[in-house]
C-alpha cells in the first residue's frame, strides 16, 4: 500500500486544532537547586544512616547504641550519633502546616527526621475493583506509621513526578488520600486520550489493526517505568535518608522486543516526512508527535515500543533506586491466582531495595499491617567519615546488629561531592555579601556569652509584654545546688525609670530553665530587666539586662528554645551557646499575612551551608511550644501564628554560625538573622 493517505486526524492538524496548542505549551520545568548532600566537618562527612531492624517481622525498640556495627567500604566507622525514634503512639498535630513552596518542601524533604512516603497507583494495570479494595487497608497502614513530621505525596503514571505535592499527616488522612487517590483506572482494552488515540486513528482501519492492544500495553508499562525513573532520581536528590515507595500494581510483563511489530507497519508501505500545520495563531509547526496523529509520528512511534527492553530496564531501575536510598513496597490486589512472572518481579522489586512485598494474599489487611510492624520505629545513626577522596565516587554503606536471627534494613551507601562542590562548601564558591552589616550585628551578639556562668537569661519585647528566658548554666547543674529548683523573680524598669512590673517563675525541680512575661502596661522602651534567681535559701543571683523595642513589619523579635533530641520537650534557652548534640528551634511571631517563607544556614562569612533548616508554622495557644517546666502564658500571643525554624547540629563542627529567615508579604520582603555558637560544652 504505497503513498499511504492521510488519516482524518492530519487533516485536523493541518486544520490548526485547539489539541495542538495545548501541546505546544512548554512543559513544567523542574524544580532547580543542588541535590542535598552530607555535611563536611573537619575534611570528613558526617553521614546519617537510617536502620530498621526486625525480629519475625517487628520492629525492635530495645537495642542499643552497642548493638550496631556501621562500615563503609568494609572499614568500620565510629557511630557519633544515636536515636530510636518510634512513631506508633505519635498522632497528628492541627498545628502543623504543609508546606506552600517547592523551596519550602525541598527544605522538608532534605529533613532526616522527616521520613518520606510516596503511593504510587498503577493506573495502567491495577482495575477499579482492586484500586477501591486497597484504600481504605493502605490508609488504616498509613495511619499506623506516619508520625506528624512525616511527608507522603500521592503519584500515578499520569502525574509528572515533579508536579507531586509531599504533605503532611492530618486527623483525617482518609480524606486527604481520598482527594488524589484516583478511581478512575485505566481500561486495558480502551485507547486513552491522546497518543493511544492518535495510534487507533493512525492503524484501526488497516491490516496493523491487529498489533494495537500490544502497543497500548507496551506504551503504559513504558509509562510507568519513566515516571518511576524520574521519581527516583527526583527523591534521590532531594534527601541523602530513606525513602519509601508503595508501589500499588499486579506486576509487568516486562517487555522486549518485538521484530513483528515494525514488520507489521512496514508492509503498510512507506510514509512521507511529517506534514506542516498551522495553529489558530498562524504558528507554524511540524507533524512530528504522535499526539498529532500523522502517518510518521505513529509509525516512529511503532518503531520506538517495538524497541522497548523492559526486561533489563527494570533490574536497572532497581540498582539506580539502592543508589538513591529508595525502597519500594510493592502491593498485588490480585491476590491468590496472581501471575507468577509478576509477583516474582514485585518480589524482586522489594528484595533489591530493602523494601517488603505484599503479594499472593487475599488478605490485605494482615499483610500491610505486617509492613506498618516493621516502619513503626527505626533508628537514626550518625557517623564522620575519615574517607576525604573528593571523587563524586560511591561509598557502602553496611550496617549490622550484633543479636542473631536480626534482618537489617538500612541505608546503602552515598554519593561522594566533587573536588569543585568541596571548595564551595568551603567557602571557595560565591559569597552572600547582601546584609553584611546585619550579620556582622548578629554575630555581634555572641560576645555576650558568659561562659561559666550560674545563670543565664535573654529577653525580649514580644507585642505587650516582656519575655525573660532564664536558663541554669553548666555549673549550677553540676554543682548540684539547684537540683530541687529555684525560683526567678523579674523586676523591669522603663525608658525613664518607671516602674513597669514584676513576675515570677519556678524552675522546677530536675529542671534546668524557666519562662517569665512582664506586662509593659504601655511603657515605652529600652527597658531595664533585673532578674534575681534563688535555689532554696541561698543567695540570689542577680543579671541585669537592657531589652531594646522589637524591630520588624513582617517578624517580631525571636524566641530560642533547645531540647536533647528531635523528640524530646523543647526548654527556653537564655544563651545563644549550643553543643553538637542538641537542637535549637527560633521562634518569630508573625505579624501579617505571609506568601513566602525560606530559612538555610550560613557560616560567619555569609556562605550558605549544606544543612537543611526545617521551616513550620504553628497558631499559637499562649504557651511555650514544650512541656518543659516553668513556661509562663502569654498575654498577648493567644490566637497568633508563630513562623518556626528547627536546625539538628549534630553535623555541625564547633564554629560560629548563623541562622537566616526571609520571609514575603506581597510586594514586601525582611530578612531576620539569629548568630549561634556550637560548643562542646554548655557555657
Amino acid at each position: 500500500m504505497p503513498g499511504r493517505i492521510l488519516s482524518a486526524a492530519v487533516i485536523s492538524l493541518i486544520c490548526a486544532v485547539p489539541f495542538l496548542l495545548r501541546a505546544q505549551q512548554p512543559p513544567v520545568p523542574t524544580p532547580t537547586g543542588d541535590p542535598q548532600r552530607p555535611v563536611f566537618r573537619g575534611g570528613a562527612y558526617f553521614v546519617t544512616v537510617d536502620v530498621y531492624p526486625t525480629l519475625n517481622g517487628r520492629i525492635l525498640t530495645d537495642l542499643t547504641e552497642a548493638d550496631f556495627e556501621v562500615l563503609e567500604d568494609g572499614k568500620p566507622q565510629k557511630i557519633e550519633s544515636f536515636e530510636l525514634v518510634q512513631i506508633a503512639a505519635a498522632t497528628a498535630d492541627a498545628n502543623l502546616r504543609d508546606p506552600n513552596t517547592l523551596g519550602e518542601m525541598r527544605n522538608r524533604l532534605a529533613d532526616p527526621r522527616a521520613r518520606v512516603f510516596v503511593l504510587y497507583l498503577d493506573t495502567y494495570h491495577i482495575d477499579w475493583f482492586g484500586a477501591v479494595r486497597l484504600k481504605d487497608p493502605m490508609v488504616q497502614m498509613m495511619n499506623t506509621i506516619l508520625a506528624p513530621t512525616d511527608l507522603f505525596g500521592v503519584m500515578t503514571p499520569q502525574i509528572s513526578t515533579h508536579d507531586i505535592t509531599f504533605g503532611r499527616k492530618t486527623t483525617n488522612l482518609k480524606e486527604q488520600v481520598t482527594r488524589y487517590w484516583p478511581t478512575a483506572v485505566v481500561d486495558k482494552k480502551i485507547p486513552e486520550e491522546g497518543a493511544e488515540r492518535a495510534l487507533e486513528s493512525c492503524y484501526a482501519n488497516t491490516p496493523a489493526a491487529g498489533i494495537l492492544g500490544e502497543l497500548y500495553a507496551r506504551r503504559r508499562e513504558d509509562m510507568v517505568f519513566t515516571g518511576l525513573e524520574d521519581l527516583i532520581e527526583f527523591l534521590g536528590a532531594a534527601r541523602e535518608g530513606r525513602k519509601s515507595i508503595f508501589m500499588f500494581s499486579p506486576g509487568w510483563q516486562l517487555f522486549g522486543p518485538n521484530p513483528a511489530l515494525k514488520d507489521a507497519i512496514a508492509k503498510l508501505g512507506p510514509t512521507k516526512g511529517p506534514p506542516l500545520g498551522i495553529t489558530s495563531t498562524g504558528k507554524l509547526v511540524l507533524g512530528d508527535k504522535v499526539e498529532y496523529g500523522t502517518m510518521s509520528a505513529c509509525d516512529q512511534e511503532v518503531n520506538r515500543l517495538a524497541d522497548l527492553e523492559n526486561n533489563r530496564r527494570f533490574p536497572q531501575l532497581l540498582r539506580e533506586a539502592k543508589a538513591a536510598n529508595v525502597s519500594f513496597y510493592p502491593v498485588d490486589p490480585v491476590g491468590v491466582g496472581a501471575r507468577s512472572n509478576n509477583v516474582d518481579n514485585l518480589r524482586s522489586m522489594a528484595s533489591e531495595t530493602d523494601g517488603s512485598a505484599v503479594v499472593m494474599t487475599n488478605d490485605l489487611v494482615t499483610g500491610l499491617e505486617r509492613v506498618a510492624d516493621s516502619l513503626t520505629a527505626y533508628y537514626l545513626l550518625g557517623y564522620s567519615s575519615p574517607n576525604t577522596k573528593f571523587d563524586g565516587g560511591y561509598r557502602r554503606i553496611d550496617v549490622k546488629v550484633k543479636r542473631g536471627g536480626v534482618v537489617v534494613q538500612a541505608r546503602r551507601g552515598y554519593t561522594a561531592p566533587t573536588e569543585a562542590e568541596m571548595a564551595a562548601l568551603r567557602g571557595g564558591g560565591s559569597v552572600d555579601r547582601s546584609g553584611a552589616a546585619a550579620l556582622s550585628a548578629a554575630l555581634e551578639q555572641l560576645s555576650r556569652i558568659r561562659p561559666g556562668a550560674v545563670i543565664h537569661s535573654r529577653a525580649i519585647q514580644d507585642r505587650d509584654d516582656l519575655a525573660i528566658s532564664v536558663e541554669l548554666g553548666q555549673a549550677a547543674v553540676e554543682g548540684g545546688t539547684w537540683k530541687d529548683g529555684g525560683e526567678v523573680e523579674v523586676t523591669v524598669n522603663g525608658a525613664a525609670g518607671t516602674s513597669v512590673g514584676t513576675a515570677k517563675a519556678q524552675i522546677a525541680p530536675g529542671g534546668r530553665a524557666a519562662s517569665v512575661r512582664v506586662p509593659l502596661a504601655g511603657s515605652k522602651g529600652p527597658w531595664r530587666v533585673v532578674v534575681q534567681s534563688r535555689s532554696g535559701a541561698g543567695t540570689p543571683v542577680v543579671e541585669r539586662l537592657t531589652v531594646e523595642p522589637a524591630t520588624g513589619v513582617l517578624l517580631g523579635d525571636p524566641s530560642i528554645f533547645r531540647s536533647r533530641t528531635a523528640t524530646s520537650p523543647l526548654q527556653p534557652s537564655g544563651t545563644l551557646q549550643f553543643t553538637r548534640n542538641e537542637r535549637v528551634r527560633i521562634e518569630w511571631p508573625v505579624l501579617s499575612t505571609l506568601d513566602k517563607r525560606q530559612a538555610r544556614l550560613l557560616g560567619k562569612n555569609g556562605q550558605p551551608l549544606a544543612l537543611p533548616v526545617n521551616v513550620t508554622e504553628r497558631q499559637d495557644s499562649g504557651q511555650a511550644p514544650s512541656t518543659g517546666s516553668g513556661q509562663a502564658p502569654s498575654s498577648s500571643g493567644q490566637g497568633r501564628t508563630i513562623l518556626a525554624t528547627d536546625l539538628m547540629l549534630l553535623p555541625l563542627g564547633a564554629a560560629d554560625y548563623v541562622i537566616e529567615v526571609e520571609v514575603g508579604s506581597g510586594s514586601q520582603t525582611e530578612r531576620k538573622l539569629v548568630a549561634i555558637r556550637v560548643a562542646t560544652n554548655r557555657p
